[in-house]
């Protein structure tokens, strides 16, 4: 039987690389700085690196190193997009075949496609070639991360695997296309999920409204109070209804303070309550909504 282990770098589970019975092993990118790879047999890398890496700035300092390391590479195939006369190992990816596999058009006339990440190159590419097994290692594609819209390409090609009679395996404790409640049979009603995406709606919107009050209050509490230090050689009378306006800011900022710790609070809830259906592990530390506002009012 050939198989083949597919593997990415999520923490939770590219452990499992170290002891794959895979026939290869084909991950992406910089795969080699990862220990937990035993060997890589086959490296994806699906982006222009070789543009990236003319840039001089510091924060690119990695993929010009990784270039560096493509052009002396002289073991490991690389896969890219197009061929490559700088790499050695250089191996043009088959888009074309495996477009080609697919055998569907879309609705303008165009050959089916659907490639959101590397990995839905990898495991096009293996269903090509006719693995028996194709093994998903470190990939979880997280909804709270850039990765979601990630989620629906990998999703098509592991059903279209499937379809073709090969054995996907996965490792616990991915959540990787997990879900042990069926929609109808178990648990809460999508309904009700639904419900709960609307309710989140509003409070956002109600969150973004309340931040901008308490933002504005903040400024005019600043002004009131250079302008009690301006004129703070004035007659009493001035000073007074200085005081007065102060003190006024200062009740207003406190009430839209505690409206936007009402509406932070009503968000998080039905954030919790959406992740606790999806059973995504909530998290039950809430975030501060004043981290980026003044905090204590001082006369």
């Amino acid at each position: 039987m050939r198989s083949v282990a597919l593997v990415g770098f999520a923490p939770n589970t590219i452990r499992q690389a170290r002891t794959t019975q895979a026939t290869e092993i084909w991950s992406l990118v910089w795969a080699y700085k990862y220990p937990e790879l035993p060997r890589i047999d086959r490296l994806f890398e699906m982006h222009p690196v070789w543009d990236i890496a003319k840039s001089t700035k510091s924060e690119y300092v990695k993929p010009r190193e990784h270039w560096a390391w493509l052009r002396a590479n002289q073991q490991i195939p690389v896969y890219m997009t197009e061929q490559r006369p700088e790499v050695p190992r250089c191996v043009r990816y088959p888009i074309e075949e495996v477009t080609d596999m697919l055998g569907g058009w879309t609705r303008s006339g165009e050959k089916m496609r659907l490639f959101t990440s590397s990995f839905d190159y990898m495991l096009a590419l293996a269903i090509y070639e006719g693995y028996d097994e194709i093994e998903i290692i470190g990939a979880e594609m997280s909804s709270s991360s850039e990765y979601k819209y990630q989620r629906e390409g990998f999703a098509f090609w592991h059903g279209f695997a499937l379809g073709r009679g090969i054995r996907v395996k996965q490792h616990a404790p991915t959540q990787l296309l997990y879900k042990p409640r069926r929609y109808g049979y178990d648990g809460t009603q999508m309904v009700f999920r639904q419900d709960l995406e609307r309710l989140a709606r509003n409070y956002e919107t109600q969150h973004r409204d309340a931040l901008a009050r308490v933002q504005f209050f903040e400024g005019q509490l600043s002004t009131a109070r250079e302008a009690f230090t301006l004129y703070e050689g004035e007659d009493e009378q001035t000073r007074q209804r200085l005081i007065e306006h102060i003190a006024d800011k200062e009740q207003r900022l406190r009430e839209e303070r505690d409206g936007l710790a009402l509406t932070s609070g009503a968000l998080q809830a039905v954030q919790y309550l959406i992740k606790e259906i999806d059973l995504e592990e909530p998290s039950a530390v809430l975030w501060n909504p004043f981290e980026t506002v003044i905090t204590e009012v001082e006369r």
